[in-house]
């Protein structure tokens, strides 16, 4: 009797209530709509209905958005016609979210991230979405952004917080840019937000940084890297999480916390854009043992979404770890025959700290574009390891995929974008006094490193404004000193290709790297041209794989020169 005069309650209470009151359960999925309930590697789905998610996803007129989809970061459904959804979800659900569609706007939430994403209680079954319809843009820009890793505290010697330096550089940049575009802007970075060394952890500085991309005038999507885990050990553990099966799921909450899901994606365009966590721990004690993988759970995530993507859209998948560099992982391939099955698809990575271009990676016929750091190497000047500036990518995007691609320094002097390359005398001596580097070639051999360069590119060399011929691109070739000592220059390798007026700067003259290999850095860019005419004029034009030109004449020939604005401190 009870149970009748409830259900009658609620038809009545359904039938008076408006549009956006939504008195009922959605249905769960018939049986052909069921996702697969092994959620492998990252815990055990509860039996029954104590985890479990619904809700409905209306327009701002109040229509219901049919086939928006939605997930837990292991399941995904899509919308009914009436807007409604139902997930079974699991103990290690952290949010409910959707993947916005192409013709809704991407709004900011009140911390400053894109607003999909709502936080999972299983207290909280129902999670509704609002979403405010726009026009199918037909070409867009992407702003990618890798490793802006910054620290919260200053680190001695330095007078000034990487995030203070971001907050004052990097944003005002990005906003010029974002300015100066034609078309609408969106960013994704790709990972290492924040910086970590040894024991000492940034997890602190997470919201700084969020609060400096808010500021920045366009949404930006957030990908995890190594350092945005919250570092632990042996004699530091996580603290016991009964709503995280594993360890690296309870080591990257402080980052979910702060910036949202950690495998998701969004539409623009024709392109489906996907963010993914690519470093699995394999120790339960220490935080430097990492790969760069996927877990099975998140290969079938990923299989669920793009399941929901037609074939004719093109995928960016947005990583942390460079795909070329892993090596044979069966769920990156898994990954990998995905993506490659929608066209023009491509890849986007950081870690490195160098900019590199790998066409035809891994043999999937896909492009990967490996980005330089926009903190370079590690806030110690306005240039990273291999030469380029602090910067970033902007990647123009139509109907039919990437159609123009720019790379863009932050500091003055460095920041425009006919600024895409360097030319070094062969027979330069580089450094300062704590080491000098003396360079193999002889003058009349140019060293040219453009950027932004790869197997797309062609760079020719006019020699007193007459074409002289076409530079060589160099193999990649690294040299390291285990250490240097104060004072002493260290010969050069003919083969090697690293840019070691970069090296020399950041070894010789800041003191930094005087022990260990990090900082010479591999460089997979420089061109090399011995002139006819070493006392000619020089005019070196480079074309990129879109018809784009750029100029340089500028040569550096004088040792140990360095101008003011390559200095941290200028």
């Amino acid at each position: 009797m009870i149970k009748r005069i409830a259900k009658a309650f609620m038809a009545i209470s359904a039938a008076l209530c408006v549009a956006s009151c939504n008195p009922t359960v959605p249905d769960p999925p018939s049986n052909g709509d069921k996702e697969e309930e092994k959620t492998e590697g990252d815990g055990t789905l509860s039996q029954g209905k104590e985890y479990e998610a619904y809700g409905y996803i209306r327009y701002t007129n109040g229509e219901p958005a049919e086939g928006v989809v939605v997930s837990d970061g292991f399941k995904v459904t899509q919308t009914k016609e009436d807007g409604s959804y139902y997930l079974t979800t699991s103990k290690n659900t952290y949010y409910i979210y959707f993947s916005y569609p192409e013709n809704v706007k991407i709004k900011k939430n009140a911390d400053g991230n894109p607003d999909f994403y709502k936080r999972y209680s299983k207290k909280t079954k129902q999670y509704d979405f609002e979403l405010e319809k726009q026009a199918v843009e037909t070409e867009f820009a992407l702003f990618a952004m890798a490793d802006p890793q910054a620290h919260y505290a200053k680190r001695s010697p330095q007078t000034t917080a990487d995030t203070d330096r971001f907050k004052s550089e990097t944003v005002p940049a990005l906003n010029k840019e974002i300015s100066e575009q034609p078309v609408p802007c969106y960013g994704v970075t790709l990972g290492d937000i924040v910086y970590s060394e040894g024991s000492r952890n940034s997890v602190p500085g997470m919201k700084t940084m969020r609060s400096h991309f808010k500021n920045v005038n366009m949404p930006v999507f957030q990908t995890m890297g190594n350092h945005d885990f919250t570092y632990f050990y042996s004699n530091n553990p996580l603290t016991a999480d009964v709503e995280s099966s594993s360890t690296y799921l309870r080591a990257q909450r402080e980052f979910e916390s702060v910036f949202g899901p950690i495998n998701f994606s969004f539409n623009r365009g024709n392109v489906h854009v996907v963010c993914m966590r690519n470093i699995t721990y394999t120790s339960d004690t220490d935080a430097s043992k990492y790969e760069g993988s996927f877990s099975s759970a998140q290969y079938s995530w990923l299989k669920a979404d793009l399941a929901k993507v037609p074939k004719t859209k093109m995928v960016i998948l947005c990583v942390h770890i460079p795909i070329v560099g892993i090596t044979k992982n069966e769920n990156v391939e898994n990954v990998l025959n995905l993506i490659k099955q929608y066209p023009n698809s491509t890849i986007f990575s950081g870690h490195t700290h160098y900019k590199r271009g790998v066409p035809n990676v891994l043999s999937t016929g896909m492009f990967e574009h490996i980005h330089s750091a926009v903190c370079g190497q590690w806030w110690w000047s306005d240039m990273e390891g291999d030469g380029c500036p602090n910067g970033y990518t902007i990647y123009r995007i139509g109907e039919k995929g990437i159609k123009d691609e720019h790379f863009m320094g932050v500091n003055e002097d460095m920041n425009s974008m006919n600024y895409q390359m360097r030319i070094y005398r062969g027979n330069l001596t580089t450094g300062g006094s704590h080491a000098k580097f003396k360079w193999p070639h002889s003058s009349g051999r140019l060293l040219i490193n453009v950027f932004n360069g790869d197997s797309r590119w062609k760079v020719e060399v006019y020699e007193n404004d007459v074409l002289s011929g076409t530079a060589t691109s160099m193999s990649a070739s690294k040299q390291t000193f285990s250490s240097v000592s104060a004072g002493s220059t260290y010969d050069i390798d003919a083969s090697s290709s690293q840019d070691w007026w970069s090296i020399g700067y950041h070894i010789g003259v800041v003191g930094r790297g005087l022990s260990g290999t990090s900082y010479y850095t591999a460089n997979y860019h420089m061109y090399k041209y011995d002139m006819k005419d070493p006392s000619a004029s020089v005019k070196v034009v480079a074309t990129d794989g879109y018809g784009n030109k750029y100029t340089c004449t500028e040569v550096i020939s004088e040792d140990l020169y360095y101008p003011p604005y390559v200095s941290a401190s200028h």
